[in-house]
């Protein structure tokens, strides 16, 4: 999410304001904010050809482009309805979170819930 969080808050930012925040990244030992953007937009281009998400990383991933209104108005609209049906095919099959499960894999107790 926070990866996501600087990428969704970087969008908007003229090249020179990029160009600069990767050199101070690189120059202390950071990855650069390009090369997040690359690993990421390449992650997404491979859940879009494959059409299902694997994980929470790509879930949230597909999640923060539907949500920055720019990418969202930017991507044509067979591609918005695509990423759309896949973060809710993943909310399905995905286990509630809320529940831990006991080590005979029946449902445990939710954490926040007092017994």
């Amino acid at each position: 999410m926070a990866v996501n969080n600087c990428l969704e808050i970087s969008s908007p930012w003229p090249l020179s304001q990029v160009v600069a925040l990767d050199t101070e990244m690189q120059a202390t030992g950071i990855i650069s904010l390009s090369s997040v953007r690359s690993r990421v937009w390449g992650r997404y281009t491979a859940m879009l050809k494959r059409g299902a998400l694997r994980s929470d990383d790509e879930s949230a991933v597909a999640q923060g482009v539907l949500a920055d209104p720019s990418l969202a108005q930017s991507l044509p609209e067979a591609e918005r309805v695509s990423l759309h049906a896949m973060v809710r095919a993943y909310r399905q099959r995905r286990p509630d979170p809320a529940i831990e499960r006991d080590r005979r894999g029946g449902p445990g107790r939710a954490p926040h819930v007092k017994r």
